[in-house]
């Protein structure tokens, strides 16, 4: 048989594991491919494997807990996608970026619309101007004051000033608040995605998509570990399984040979043996006196187990073993580890990494493993070294950084740059706008001061507005 072989009472069969099928020999097996039935159920990609087969998913979606493909939304996961000035709309395995309101594209950007129409006029003395005998001057316009031979002008000034949106409830995100020039938006840290409310943070279960686990792949909150088969060790890469060769402990528990085979081991004996019904003592043709095989054979039992001689009989080796030892299951001649973290065994909060005889907890990046070495804390990074330059916002297992009113977060997440008011419609200086460091403030030309309202520069008999 290439693969299982079944006894039959006068005859035998052979059968094939899930996933393949019995040839026409009725002995060799061979792959079913799922993929050419309705897809193998697939929404998208089909990809069929050796003995199974896996749903995949076309650029720009990803696989779900139901095996569908979902749109995956771009503009929830990156920050750099559009310019600061445009906003980023999802579509179906894509997306694009527009302006934000009030602003127009135009030479190859966003620019501020030309909301206020300026209204100047330059302050003529008629009386002045030859040519004109016998005049008089009415009423100035209206939006002007004077007698109106000197007329003053007045323009209207607006400014523009960013709301910091993630200063208040954290913009009532779940997790990450990004604030952005007249706007802000809902990120999240590595593991999770972006609900549909465009808020709350979900995680990511990487286990139903490609991850890099060998054999068992275990879904945590923000990642995910690997685990291994029964009789198979996970390796120091965290991913790829060994196996366990069950004969270098106690010989596997076998009286004579013990032979390792890729997920299990079996005990076979040397010529005029035969192996007895427990598959793992070896009896010779003819019966000897009885004799004391613990003595004897200190090795009899698994390490640690207690060996009990008792009388010999057919069938029966001599002596008998205690039970094997706390976190291993046998008959105490061979004794193997339990796997407290493929049940319910273990109380660890996060991950459970098995040990042979036991196990021990660990926590994902970003915790810190609890005195009673099962439950993980959240690590404050705030509280320690962090590289954030202005403002450090804490939350389960990360972090994030913010900037000081007045300043905008930088493309790397941790710095801060100052925001040029002055850029932007002078800031509303009538004359000259100095910006400083978190700030700016308004300055006048010679023989004129600044106004109340901190922007207008006054004169002895006018205001200045060019």
């Amino acid at each position: 048989c290439n693969q299982t072989c079944v006894n039959l009472v006068g005859s035998y069969r052979c059968q094939c594991r899930s996933g393949y099928r019995l040839n026409a020999d009725g002995k060799g097996c061979q792959d079913i491919n799922e993929c050419l039935a309705n897809n193998g159920g697939c929404s998208q990609l089909c990809d069929n494997t050796v003995g199974s087969f896996r749903c995949m998913c076309r650029k720009g979606y990803l696989l779900d807990s139901t095996e569908f493909c979902r749109d995956i939304d771009e503009c929830s996961r990156s920050d750099d996608l559009c310019q600061p000035t445009q906003i980023c709309r999802n579509t179906p395995s894509n997306y694009y970026c527009i302006c934000r309101p009030g602003l127009v594209f135009m030479n190859g950007r966003c620019q501020l619309r030309k909301i206020v129409e300026q209204m100047l006029m330059e302050n003529i003395d008629l009386s002045t101007i030859t040519g004109l005998p016998g005049f008089t001057c009415g009423s100035c316009p209206v939006g002007f004051s004077g007698n109106g031979v000197n007329c003053i002008g007045y323009k209207c000034l607006y400014i523009l000033v960013d709301i910091n949106e993630c200063q208040v409830s954290n913009g009532n995100c779940g997790s990450i608040c990004v604030n952005t020039i007249g706007s802000y938006r809902c990120t999240c840290p590595s593991g999770y995605y972006l609900a549909m409310d465009g808020r709350t943070c979900q995680d990511i279960n990487e286990c139903n998509s490609t991850n890099d686990c060998q054999q068992i792949c275990i879904n945590t909150m923000g990642g995910y570990n690997c685990s291994c088969n029964t009789n198979f060790a996970l390796n120091p890469d965290m991913r790829t399984c060994n196996d366990i060769n069950e004969c270098l402990i106690n010989n596997g528990g076998c009286s004579q040979n013990c032979n390792n085979t890729n997920g299990g081991y079996f005990c076979s004996c040397r010529q005029g043996y035969q192996l007895d019904t427990g598959k793992k003592n070896c009896i010779g043709s003819r019966c000897e006196s009885d004799l004391n095989v613990c003595s004897i054979n200190p090795e009899a039992c698994f390490p640690g187990v207690t060996c009990i001689d008792q009388p010999a009989s057919a069938g029966r080796p001599g002596y008998t073993c205690g039970s094997c030892p706390s976190g291993m299951s046998g008959n105490g001649t061979y004794c193997a580890d339990i796997n407290e973290c493929q049940g319910s065994r273990h109380n660890c909060s996060h991950i459970c990494v098995n040990n042979i005889g036991s196990y021990r907890c660990t926590c994902p990046k970003g915790y810190y493993l609890d005195v009673d070495g099962k439950t993980c804390k959240d690590i404050n990074e705030c509280n320690s070294a962090n590289k954030c330059q202005q403002i450090c916002n804490n939350f389960p297992g990360g972090y994030n950084c913010t900037c000081n009113a007045n300043y905008v977060l930088n493309s790397d997440n941790k710095t801060c740059n100052d925001i040029d008011e002055c850029s932007v419609n002078n800031g509303g200086c009538s004359y000259n706008c100095l910006n400083i460091a978190g700030s700016y403030r308004c300055l006048c030309r010679p023989g004129y001061k600044i106004d109340a309202n901190q922007r207008t520069c006054v004169g002895k008999h006018k205001i200045l507005n060019d």
